[in-house]
């Protein structure tokens, strides 16, 4: 314990950066995104999530309604994956991949994460094992039922990015049978 400062959990820690230190701005439909401040691509990445939001209101519009009520916020952040954060209630997202990303890939992968969010807000605890193969086998198929009402046309490249999951799934410890 330094001089003067509580003891904390991590995740409290984290809380706290999230709450006090990150750039916050609420988009038009209502989400608040949180950046770290000073960045320059920060405009450019809240209009890319503004857009993969319109989409899933556009194809799914009770979903995204679900997911507003599931989190209290999305973090860009420098994390090297997306994950539901149940101690601050938010999804975050790599800077890197919603720079690289489309929307119809940001779409699906917040779906994937809202589900997680769903879950837990239910009751249902995040746990290595069994628990963990069939919660992830649930987001799974909720993005891939979403995934399936975006075009090839309009989002190229969506179908081998998700056949790339599936295959990481069926050769990886759980399915999504």
């Amino acid at each position: 314990m330094l001089a003067g400062l509580p003891s904390r959990p991590a995740s409290i820690a984290r809380r706290y950066m999230f709450d006090h230190y990150l750039e916050a701005a609420v988009l038009p439909n209502g989400f608040e995104i949180r950046c770290r401040p000073g960045e320059p691509a920060n405009e450019k990445r809240r209009e890319k999530l503004y857009a993969a939001l319109e989409l899933i209101n556009s194809l799914d519009s009770r979903r995204l309604r679900r997911i507003q009520g599931d989190i209290s916020y999305m973090v860009v952040s420098w994390t090297d994956h997306a994950y539901y954060s149940p101690i601050s209630n938010a999804i975050l997202l790599g800077s890197s991949d919603v720079d690289r990303a489309s929307p119809g890939m940001l779409a699906s992968t917040i779906v994937h994460e809202g589900i997680h969010a769903r879950l837990h807000s239910g009751g249902f605890a995040y746990f290595p094992g069994a628990v963990r193969n069939r919660m992830e086998s649930i987001c799974v198929r909720a993005q891939l039922s979403f995934t399936k009402k975006l075009s090839h046309r309009d989002y190229p490249g969506i179908w081998r990015s998700i056949y790339y999951i599936v295959h990481r799934l069926r050769v990886g410890s759980w399915s999504i049978d």
